[in-house]
């Protein structure tokens, strides 16, 4: 398994390597002070984003902040990120009990996780990611603290399927919350 998870970690970094050189290869240029020096009369709004020309590609990270399915997974300490039914559980019960940071403790206890949390929650995270390059998102994304592939998928095919988005990969961390690197590209792998 460990094998398996260091080939991925090194499959995504060659992947942003060799994206890094086909946007040098395309001449793309990166605009890391272009809202710096718009004018304050000429700023765009929070609505009106900049657009990348037919030359470039677009590139964004989003920390999706504990992006989880309500399924226990094995081997991981994602209890908290259940529906309150499931928290009646013997097993689910003693995590929280361990917990000694009161705040979460109770959040292990009553936070609700359910189907209805997750479809706003990945209804919001889609709707940030719909507001890049005027509703179309970028071409590669790569999102912080997702706990797993399904609920990657999810993402994917619930809320982006429009988008063109033929790439999605997880890399499976040491994390014992079950908090993982993904990516997504309208690009094939």
């Amino acid at each position: 398994m460990q094998k398996i998870q260091n080939i991925l970690k090194l499959s995504l970094r060659y992947l942003l390597i060799q994206t890094t050189f086909i946007l040098m290869a395309l001449g793309c240029q990166t605009h890391p002070h272009k809202d710096a020096e718009l004018s304050a009369a000429n700023q765009p709004s929070s609505v009106e984003l900049i657009s990348k020309k037919t030359n470039e590609i677009s590139v964004m990270t989003f920390n999706v902040e504990n992006l989880f399915d309500a399924t226990h997974d094995k081997n991981r300490e994602d209890f908290t990120y259940l529906p309150l039914a499931e928290k009646k559980n013997p097993e689910v019960q003693k995590f929280c009990a361990t917990l000694s940071d009161k705040k979460k403790r109770h959040e292990c206890e009553t936070l609700d996780w359910n189907e209805s949390v997750i479809q706003t929650k990945l209804k919001n995270i889609a709707e940030v990611i719909r507001s890049v390059d005027r509703g179309t998102g970028p071409d590669h994304l790569f999102l912080i603290e997702v706990e797993n592939e399904s609920i990657l998928k999810r993402l994917v095919h619930d809320q982006l399927n429009d988008l063109g988005y033929q790439t999605i990969v997880l890399v499976e961390g040491p994390d014992l919350r079950g908090i993982d690197p993904g990516f997504i590209s309208k690009y094939p792998l």
